[in-house]
């Protein structure tokens, strides 16, 4: 996407290096997304993961080639991107099989999360050992990417309300900006957010700030689309 490569370019003047993967698409030919078939929904962000980690492995593998600091990986993603992003950190924090390609005390710098979630099967997010410094960035009336949750039993996917309640009780550093009256728009704010995500990577990542940031957001000149009005449901369309 063009917004992309410019949010990647911008980073890389500031500075950055800046490493854009791919990842295989699970959803893709699913006629139907919703509650009555979570294990596909899992698969997907499974496998999503699982790429992301290819990824890291190979930085980790050439970082004297490459040139680069890889206690110092910070994870940015919007939508599925989000997801993806969550669920690695959380992961590593669970202890779970999929990271053992890792090393052991591999550990993300800071994550940045546009209209992201995680995949649970423990109920509430059970951080076994800090998660990292994370951004999350949401429009209250997400459709797509629930804002809160949706639980099923212990089952569900916990969107950026629900986990920054378990970061402020554990005492987890983070920020969140909550926007008002917008949808899964926000997941297109990269370009929009990018010096407030350079703040955070400043007094996060790079000083190692412990501090709790929560803002509420409505700001007029983010124009809503039929992108805030998408659900689950609607997904395989764009998908074929």
């Amino acid at each position: 996407h063009e917004s992309g490569v410019e949010y990647c370019k911008t980073l890389q003047n500031e500075g950055y290096i800046v490493v854009s993967h791919d990842y295989r698409l699970g959803l893709k030919n699913q006629k139907y997304i919703g509650v009555a078939n979570v294990k596909v929904i899992e698969n997907a962000i499974l496998l999503a993961v699982e790429d992301l980690y290819a990824v890291v492995k190979y930085l980790i593998d050439y970082q004297r080639e490459l040139l680069i600091d890889t206690s110092k990986i910070i994870l940015i993603g919007t939508s599925a991107g989000a997801i993806t992003s969550l669920q690695a950190d959380y992961m590593i924090c669970r202890k779970m099989d999929l990271v053992k390609e890792l090393p052991a005390s591999f550990r993300f710098a800071g994550v940045v999360a546009f209209s992201g979630a995680i995949f649970s099967r423990e109920g509430k997010a059970d951080y076994l050992i800090p998660p990292a410094p994370t951004f999350f960035l949401h429009g209250i009336e997400d459709k797509l990417v629930k804002y809160n949750k949706i639980q099923l039993f212990n089952m569900g996917m916990f969107g950026s309300k629900a986990l920054v309640k378990r970061f402020e009780k554990f005492g987890y550093p983070y920020q969140i900006y909550r926007y008002k009256k917008l949808g899964h728009e926000v997941a297109t704010l990269l370009l929009h957010s990018l010096n407030e995500t350079l703040c955070f990577i400043d007094a996060y990542v790079l000083n190692r700030a412990n501090k709790h940031i929560d803002t509420t957001i409505f700001d007029p000149t983010i124009s809503r689309s039929n992108l805030g009005q998408i659900k689950p449901s609607d997904m395989s369309k764009f998908l074929e």
